[in-house]
């Protein structure tokens, strides 16, 4: 199943007045919008027949203060669900961040998505632990437009703050659910049935993020991880921290066995990519390992690198020609070369359990991926 045609169906449409966007009376340098839950749910609103808002008062599931917000939803085929909060007078202009900390029952994907009024729906996808409360930052920036045929269009294909209507956030693994087909839910890892997350400190800001500085001309960062968390989906039994040594990196802990394919993948911005010659980045493997390195483009025409590790944990400087991708196998009618303005998704897969009769366990460390021009 295609990552690029899956959809995030998240419906808005919900109308409240501004009462839904009433700040607390605590607020740090810049807020222009908070909620800790103390008083209530702040109008959040659950999405999805069998799904339920509630206010929690248990210790173990508050991160600030003495209430979080509780979010009650089924993973399974048929059903979608999402948390939604409801925007009718926009967010404003001057926001240059969202921080929010959520806690999820088990280790999955998350999106947050802004939906424009008469526009389109702009995502955010991260990684969230088994039962461990996760920071989350977000600038505009992170979020990219969702081009599924059954999204939106965007006449501008930009986002637009003031035009949206809904902030939502759902369990990005539902999606896969929808197939109901057993190959697929075991590939990502989908874990079916009745799941609970909390959210709680949920902020709108003026203030910016701390972003990769020093960037030099003709380079574009795909993922400096400077981010809290993680905007990687996981394909297979794979768990994603991110570790802090010289600089951020992703670690992703995982089993190499026989007939086993396990990696991760991003989502890029159409046109990221465009005009750019090298994918770069620095990895270390504790074990040997072979790599595919892939991008897939709007159509679904997908083009690899073959990648080799020695291990030892050994770091690797990686270098990689755009131009030296070539037409996956399975990618029928895919033109011979990559349109990169047409790239929306970068994946790593481990297919060393494919390729022989390996048994153990292995991390990566994947650190300042980035492309370059010529």
């Amino acid at each position: 199943m295609s990552l690029l045609k899956t959809t995030v169906s998240l419906m808005a449409g919900v109308l409240i007045t501004a009462h839904g966007l009433r700040a607390q009376s605590v607020k740090p340098p810049g807020t222009l919008l908070r909620q800790t839950f103390e008083g209530g749910d702040n109008l959040w609103r659950a999405l999805g027949q069998n799904a339920k808002v509630s206010i929690t008062r248990e210790a173990a599931n508050v991160k600030e203060g003495q209430a979080a917000l509780r979010f009650d939803y089924p993973v399974e085929a048929g059903k979608l669900n999402a948390l939604l909060l409801p925007t009718p007078g926009g967010v404003p202009l001057q926001s240059q961040s969202l921080r929010f900390w959520v806690k999820a029952d088990y280790a999955t994907n998350l999106v947050v998505a802004l939906q424009e009024r008469g526009g389109g729906r702009y995502i955010a996808i991260f990684a969230a632990p088994e039962n461990s409360w996760q920071q989350v930052e977000l600038t505009p920036a992170d979020f990219i437009l969702s081009e599924d045929v059954t999204d939106p269009k965007d006449p501008d294909n930009k986002l637009d703050l003031d035009q949206v209507q809904s902030i939502a956030i759902a369990d990005f693994k539902e999606l896969f659910a929808q197939a109901a087909n057993a190959d697929i839910t075991k590939l990502f890892n989908v874990k079916s049935g009745p799941h609970t997350l909390y959210l709680d400190d949920f902020v709108v800001s003026s203030a910016p993020l701390a972003d990769a500085s020093n960037v030099p001309a003709g380079t574009v960062m795909l993922d400096a991880f400077t981010h809290p968390q993680l905007s990687w989906i996981t394909l297979g039994d794979v768990r994603l921290a991110k570790t802090q040594d010289k600089v951020p990196a992703l670690q992703a802990d995982y089993r190499q066995e026989p007939g086993r394919v396990v990696g991760f993948a991003r989502r890029l911005p159409r046109w990221k990519l465009a005009g750019m010659a090298h994918l770069r980045f620095t990895i270390t493997s504790a074990k040997p390992a072979t790599l595919l390195v892939q991008m897939q483009a709007k159509d679904g025409s997908k083009y690899n690198y073959t990648l080799e590790m020695a291990g030892d944990s050994q770091t690797k400087e990686i270098d990689l020609p755009l131009a030296d991708f070539k037409v996956a196998e399975d990618a029928k009618d895919a033109p011979d070369h990559v349109d990169l303005a047409q790239v929306q998704q970068l994946l790593i897969l481990d297919t060393t359990g494919i390729l022989g009769a390996v048994n153990q366990e292995n991390s990566l460390k994947i650190s300042n991926l980035r492309a370059t021009a010529p």
